[in-house]
């Protein structure tokens, strides 16, 4: 949908009909939806969401080039930031670059995107060589690299 120079994203529903997202910014994409109605997206340049009532919350304050590509059911986001970083981005965690806190990365890759994330939290993510890695929570799983042992660990590390 566009109004004026440039496209904003909508939503739509048998019981309301077309809605304008984008409201009050310049440019807006929706990207994704989960089962509560809350989207995922991008407005001007920067990652956003939006509640089944419309109210928009901006999830990157550094805005300038980056997109909320997934959001699942638990309401964790995921997609890249300006820097070309790929992020999970959640209520409680706020906006963590995931390179940092991924365990087992090859030497010298960074996670430049990510564009999907399941129920249980696995990502789906592009490396900065080009390869696609599936990151799993650590704790789902109930291993910890740091001790060996399998007592969980916090929810915000992942492996691949």
């Amino acid at each position: 949908l566009t109004t004026g120079k440039y496209p904003q994203a909508f939503s739509y529903s048998t019981s309301t009909g077309l809605k304008l997202l984008g409201a009050g910014t310049q440019f807006s994409a929706a990207n994704a939806v989960n089962d509560s109605g809350v989207i995922a997206g991008q407005c001007d340049g920067g990652s956003c969401i939006w509640t089944p009532a419309g109210k928009l919350q901006i999830i990157d304050p550094n805005a300038g080039g980056g997109a909320a590509k997934a959001i699942n059911d638990s309401g964790v986001v995921v997609g890249v930031n300006a820097k070309a970083q790929g992020y999970v981005w959640s209520q409680t965690g706020g906006m963590q670059p995931l390179t940092p806190i991924t365990y087992g990365l090859p030497s010298r890759v960074r996670i430049i995107d990510a564009v999907a994330i399941n129920s249980v939290g696995m990502i789906l993510t592009m490396g900065s060589n080009r390869n696609s890695y599936l990151l799993f929570p650590i704790s789902e799983f109930g291993y910890s690299p740091q001790s060996g042992s399998s007592t969980p660990t916090s929810p915000q590390r992942f492996g691949w």
